[in-house]
């Protein structure tokens, strides 16, 4: 019982990789360097935005990254 209430645990706190983020978040054209950084920190807390990232066209990429990272109004 607590070996699986351990991979429960383990299962359900897991963060992403921080290079699978980077990678990620580098390979959209046209971000400046702290629009890399600022998105990279939003992702990785962010994981079920950031594998829906991973299923966008190239050409929708940088829109959500700036949407997740701007200051709200």
């Amino acid at each position: 019982m607590a070996s699986s209430f351990e991979q429960f645990i383990n299962a359900t706190t897991q963060k992403l990789d921080p290079l699978e983020v980077y990678n990620e978040v580098n390979a959209i054209p046209e971000l400046s360097p702290d629009e890399q950084v600022k998105a990279c920190t939003w992702f990785i807390e962010n994981e079920k935005q950031f594998l829906m990232l991973k299923t966008l066209p190239v050409e929708r990429k940088k829109g959500m990254v700036l949407m997740f990272i701007s200051p709200r109004a």
